[in-house]
């Protein structure tokens, strides 16, 4: 322990002796020559310099759990843990088919942005199950027949006048006048089997020769 007289403190209280007490890992030493006084403090142990780490835990993969540590060592300033390479997904669920069920996944796999599941193909025609004529929900022109021209493309054949039949002419189908056709026709009783043969009464028609 040291003593040497001074004016006063920090606190600017008038004090006669100021103390330095040595603590853990602090010496103190003194030497007086004539007049002067000369306090050396010196520390050793602790404090100020320490240990650079020489390892660090790896952080590369997804799910690590905190850990507190217990190194002293402190860690450099360019440091790194390391990060989790991306897990991109090397394949994709396929959905070209109609109805195929929800389901969550269980692939820990990132998608790419630039992905698809593709879509399904417009099915042909003779796939389809819902065909009735009634139920389909095809519309059209009013008073018209369905129906395939020469070459066996679709058409739709209309009918624009009252008492008309619908009759083959030049190779093409049309709607021609009811007295016309009889002037082909000897017996009028065959006439009107003819008109009841060649529209059939489907729940979309009302014969003999009326589309409702």
């Amino acid at each position: 322990m040291a003593r040497v007289p001074i004016t006063r403190n920090s606190t600017g209280q008038f004090a006669r002796v100021a103390q330095l007490v040595a603590g853990t890992n602090v010496t103190i030493s003194e030497s007086l020559t004539g007049q002067v006084l000369t306090v050396t403090v010196a520390a050793s142990g602790g404090g100020g310099g320490g240990t650079p780490a020489s390892s660090v835990v790896s952080e590369t993969t997804f799910g690590l759990s905190p850990v507190v540590g217990t190194s002293t060592d402190y860690a450099r300033g360019d440091h790194s843990h390391g990060s989790p390479t991306v897990p991109l997904a090397s394949s994709v669920v396929s959905e070209t088919a109609f109805g195929q069920p929800s389901a969550v996944g269980t692939s820990t796999n990132v998608a790419r942005q630039d992905h698809t599941h593709g879509t399904p193909a417009v099915p042909a025609h003779s796939a389809l199950s819902t065909l009735g004529w009634t139920s389909s929900g095809h519309t059209g022109s009013t008073t018209s027949v369905a129906a395939f021209n020469g070459g066996g493309a679709a058409q739709v054949v209309q009918a624009t006048a009252d008492e008309t039949m619908l009759v083959r002419r030049g190779g093409t189908l049309q709607w021609v006048a009811i007295v016309a056709a009889i002037g082909f026709l000897n017996d009028p009783e065959t006439v009107e089997d003819f008109i009841y043969d060649s529209i059939s009464t489907q729940s979309a028609e009302v014969a003999p020769g009326v589309i409702s």
